[in-house]
């Protein structure tokens, strides 16, 4: 939920061509999470309906990375005194590798697959709004989605990303 609309939208593109490889590499709480877009292994994902409606609400630096950690570098600036960050998420549906077409590192072709670390097994669809504003309203608020959801916010709450 933390990434910028390029990624989700290339995330998606490159889960039609088949199997996607990324690499990850944490330091710390430091993640780093690519998209290697020149490398894919054969597999199609199967989509799955699934529902659910949630929501995360960081009030510190060290919830942040529990509840978003790719992404949260980008977002401690946005936590400070009585500040907090709250994503609200609807799910529609999963794509996922059948388990038993899961490919390996030598089954993954492209210039970047030697990068590879891993491959996604499954991608979660839905919709999210992402805010950030002082905290005791956003644990109070019922949502930050939709129409309406920022006049029950206070003047102070800042929309991020949706």
């Amino acid at each position: 939920m933390a990434w910028d609309p390029p990624s989700r939208l290339n995330l998606a593109r490159l889960r039609a061509k088949g199997a996607v490889a990324v690499r990850y590499h944490a330091v710390g709480c430091n993640v780093e999470f690519e998209l290697l877009s020149n490398c894919v292994g054969a597999g199609n994902y199967e989509y799955t309906p699934y529902s659910a409606n949630e929501h995360k609400t960081a009030h510190n630096a060290n919830e942040l990375y529990a509840q978003l950690p790719i992404g949260a570098a980008r977002l401690t600036g946005k936590l400070s005194g009585s500040r907090g960050l709250r994503t609200d998420y609807m799910l529609v549906g999963q794509y996922a590798l059948p388990p038993e077409t899961m490919p390996r590192k030598g089954d993954l072709r492209g210039a970047d697959c030697d990068r590879a670390t891993h491959v996604v097994s499954s991608v979660y669809v839905g919709g999210f709004a992402l805010v950030t504003g002082e905290a005791r309203t956003l644990d109070d608020a019922a949502t930050v989605f939709g129409a309406g959801a920022e006049s029950r916010l206070s003047a102070s709450a800042e929309r991020l990303a949706d």
